[in-house]
């Protein structure tokens, strides 16, 4: 089967989902956008084919420029003829996909992945977005999603049915993100032995409430002078990040190693006592995901994507923006021990085995669409 891989830009997970359908299958990589921001330093897997046409050569700031890329998107598949086309974020990619008639009559069926706040965020926020989201769905012969509040929305937007969705986790790596020592020396390198350590891994950008965490654990940090923040990662909000940090004097108890590997990750995790995210919107955060995996108690924003995982026995909820309702979360967390966060992602959360849902999904449109 030839699979071509739409996502507006490459990420780490675009590369293990590129690394299980390419196992599988004869598979190509278009990018939608460069935006300037390395999000996977990781080659291609291998095996995966990067695709050459006009997309992945700079920023796509606005539909009118996502547009233009139409007409290279019809050439690149009239050239490789695919049997499917896998395509997200749905606004976006497989909008474009479904513009350029893949999904229509005589084209290749369209598999559309939401990315989560895509839909449950963006195309309930804006009329314009919502309306590119519906073209898509309706077009689309599978929507793959990690969330029942993914689904739920798409069923609100362009009443996709049920028997369409391809809904599973996306899952980790239960080997790699495990509970373990601080086997990066982490803790004595920062002079933190006798410290309890946050961690938060989100993106520095406005949807994931960097200012909030912030803003929480300095509240935190008040009541319980030993508490200490890895906070991870960079993007748009970093001279943000840096004045709040100065207004709240937490220069001497904040760590920021920027943007990390896999197995550096992983090492941080193993450092960390408790994890802190204070997303607006999330379908299955893997990030939350890996600190469960890990074996931390959570800290995370009350929304339907997160109380499917989340419950009493392993974290905290708290409302999205509310950062005296964080502080208090960490405040209680900070003293809890997790046992259950791993139990929770080895039976529901193990990628190699939830990625199966979407290549038996590949076999089955193959077989209903021949030729």
């Amino acid at each position: 089967m030839r699979v071509l891989y739409l996502s507006r830009t490459y990420t780490t997970h675009d590369r293990r989902f590129l690394e299980a359908i390419g196992a599988v299958h004869e598979t190509w990589f278009a990018r939608i956008e460069d935006d300037g921001v390395v999000y996977e330093r990781r080659p291609l897997p291998e095996g995966v084919q990067a695709a050459t046409w006009e997309g992945g050569q700079g920023p796509v700031p606005s539909y009118d420029a996502l547009l233009r890329l139409g007409p290279g998107l019809e050439r690149l598949v009239t050239t490789l003829q695919p049997d499917i086309v896998h395509a997200g974020p749905v606004p976006t990619g497989a909008f474009l996909a479904a513009l350029s008639g893949i999904g229509g009559p005589g084209g290749p069926p369209l598999v559309a992945m939401s990315w989560g706040s895509d839909l449950l965020l963006d195309a309930m926020a804006d009329d314009g977005v919502g309306w590119a989201a519906r073209y898509a769905l309706q077009r689309a012969s599978r929507l793959v999603c990690d969330a029942t509040a993914v689904r739920r929305a798409a069923a609100q937007l362009a009443n996709v049915p049920d028997a369409q969705v391809v809904q599973f986790p996306w899952g980790i790596d239960t080997d790699h993100f495990r509970p373990g020592a601080d086997d990066g020396g982490i803790r004595s390198e920062l002079g933190w032995q006798e410290t309890t350590v946050v961690i938060s891994t989100r993106s520095w950008a406005p949807i994931y409430g960097v200012d909030v965490a912030l803003h929480a654990f300095a509240r935190a940090h008040r009541e319980r002078p030993d508490l200490r923040l890895l906070l991870v990662g960079d993007g748009p909000l970093a001279p943000v990040v840096d004045r709040i940090i100065d207004e709240e004097g937490l220069g001497s108890v904040v760590a920021r190693p920027g943007r990390v590997g896999q197995e550096r990750l992983a090492q941080l995790f193993r450092a960390a006592d408790l994890y802190l995210s204070c997303a607006q919107s999330d379908g299955t955060s893997i990030s939350l995901l890996e600190a469960m995996g890990t074996g931390l108690p959570v800290v995370v924003t009350d929304v339907a994507g997160n109380r499917e995982w989340v419950d009493a026995h392993v974290g905290r909820l708290a409302p999205a923006g509310d950062t005296e309702a964080f502080a208090a979360a960490l405040l209680d967390a900070a003293v809890r021990s997790c046992d259950a966060s791993r139990q929770v992602v080895l039976e529901r959360a193990d990628w190699r085995r939830n990625v199966g849902a979407l290549l038996d999904a590949y076999e089955q449109l193959a077989a209903s669409h021949p030729g």
